[in-house]
């Protein structure tokens, strides 16, 4: 496999196939980590004299009722955005697929339109659950490794120091060697998705099937998929670098 000349293809297509760009910008948006806003805590009044003598001031039925509408809304508000931003990634990704693969098999370059209606179908919903059957999954398995890696902390139970000792180093130490197969399984799993993905929309399998697919064509090429992960990953890290 000449993964140089890979490279060189993709950077054609995305250079000039622009409708591309709408889908990828849409999957980049849906897909970025959201980091939660903080909020600064007001100081402590030493004199008290912010509240009358009694404690706190009373509230209005009217206030309360306000705020807990305000706040039904809030998270209905909030629900309908995660469910838009699910169908936009999903769909987009669907998109994506489909559309490199038809402008590979006859160089044909579909339009924003024609390419939601490529997205629109059962493989985006079948990614959706297989990301969810995945993610709920491994999340289980590791939150179970990691009271695993806890129980040494169990010896806190007896009156003997140096169990204690001996159990919190073990204990530390098996949490960090459970953090680290994580994270190399996490790796590994973000390269494997890819052919998952690609098997169940292209081939138009469902999730089990797909990954099943997957796994086989990983298996008999196994060292051009390590050699393109790590292009890849080095790719990305350069990006990165380039971004700072």
């Amino acid at each position: 496999m000449d993964h140089i000349k890979i490279l060189k293809r993709a950077f054609s297509i995305t250079r000039d196939y622009r409708t591309l760009w709408v889908f990828g910008v849409l999957l980049a948006i849906t897909t970025a980590g959201r980091g939660g806003s903080g909020s600064s805590g007001g100081g402590d009044n030493g004199g008290g004299g912010a509240f009358p003598s009694g404690g706190w001031p009373e509230i209005s039925p009217e206030v309360i009722n306000a705020l807990i509408i305000a706040g039904i809304v809030l998270l209905l508000v909030v629900l309908l955005l995660a469910v838009v931003s699910a169908i936009l990634r999903y769909v987009s990704e669907t998109a994506l697929i489909r559309m490199v693969d038809q402008h590979e098999a006859n160089n044909e370059k579909l339009s924003v339109r024609q390419g939601f209606r490529l997205g629109w179908s059962r493989p985006a919903l079948r990614l959706f659950l297989m990301d969810l059957l995945i993610g709920l999954s491994a999340t289980v398995i590791f939150l179970l490794l990691l009271l695993i890696s806890a129980t040494p902390l169990l010896v806190w139970l007896t009156d003997s120091v140096p169990a204690r000792v001996f159990g919190t180093i073990l204990a530390v130490g098996l949490a960090v060697l459970v953090i680290f197969v994580g994270i190399a399984v996490g790796i590994a799993l973000s390269l494997l998705l890819q052919f998952f993905r690609r098997a169940i929309v292209l081939e138009n399998l469902g999730v089990l099937e797909g990954m099943r697919r997957g796994l086989h064509i990983v298996r008999q090429r196994l060292g051009d998929v390590v050699v393109m992960g790590l292009i890849l990953f080095g790719l990305g890290l350069a990006w990165v670098i380039v971004t700072i």
